[in-house]
């Protein structure tokens, strides 16, 4: 049996990856890639704990703002909001990031 999901050699990254990856963990998020998952799984889970909170975690998709990633074929985003409904079913959510201004509105928006 074959694993569908798997991507054959690297992932690809959208440009601004490592820009959102370095801006998340400056806000004190925890970041695991999982952009080799694939199957329309989002690129980032995140995870911030802090002494007088319970812990807080979500998704994040990484999207390269300068793109016209809109133009998605109907498939790929079908199987990113199958993702997204199944992380809702347990608290979680998805966030879609193009910019560090975005992962300051996520940082804010999150208690």
């Amino acid at each position: 049996m074959t694993n569908v999901n798997r991507y054959r050699g690297r992932p690809k990254r959208d440009a601004n990856h490592a820009l959102i990856v370095a801006a998340l963990e400056a806000h004190g998020w925890f970041v695991q890639d999982l952009v080799g998952v694939g199957g329309g799984c989002p690129d980032l889970v995140v995870f911030r704990v802090r002494p007088t909170e319970r812990p807080r975690w979500a998704f994040v998709e990484v999207k390269d703002g300068a793109k016209k990633w809109k133009r998605h074929n109907p498939k790929v985003l079908e199987r990113q909001q199958a993702w997204a409904d199944r992380f809702a079913r347990f608290g979680g959510k998805v966030e879609m990031v193009t910019c560090v201004e975005d992962v300051q509105r996520f940082v804010a928006e999150t208690p």
